[in-house]
């Protein structure tokens, strides 16, 4: 029973099974890093669609924050020029009354 197992297992044989075998995980390692690549590319190009989209939310608001106060500041300058004239307005008629 062992000498037809012998004669089939010969030197050669062994030799093309381990390169058939080699040659099969080979492949399933490419197959499998290929669909991995795709994945991740897919992953990133999801995260970068995602990243852009909050970036320009993002720069909106900062906009409208910026635009608010420069309003207020403008504002407040205002009101403080205006309170400064009336003070001018108002020491120069003291200095009139007392002149």
């Amino acid at each position: 029973m062992i000498g037809w197992y012998t004669e089939l297992m010969n030197d050669d044989v062994i030799a093309d099974l381990k390169q058939f075998i080699s040659t099969t995980v080979s492949q399933q390692g490419q197959q499998l890093e290929d669909r991995l690549t795709a994945r991740i590319d897919a992953v990133d190009e999801k995260l970068s669609t995602r990243i852009d989209s909050v970036e320009e939310k993002l720069t909106q608001r900062i906009d409208d924050l910026t635009a608010f106060v420069t309003e207020a500041l403008d504002t407040a300058n205002e009101t403080a020029g205006e309170q400064l004239r009336n003070h001018e307005r108002r020491i120069t008629k003291l200095e009139q009354a007392t002149a």
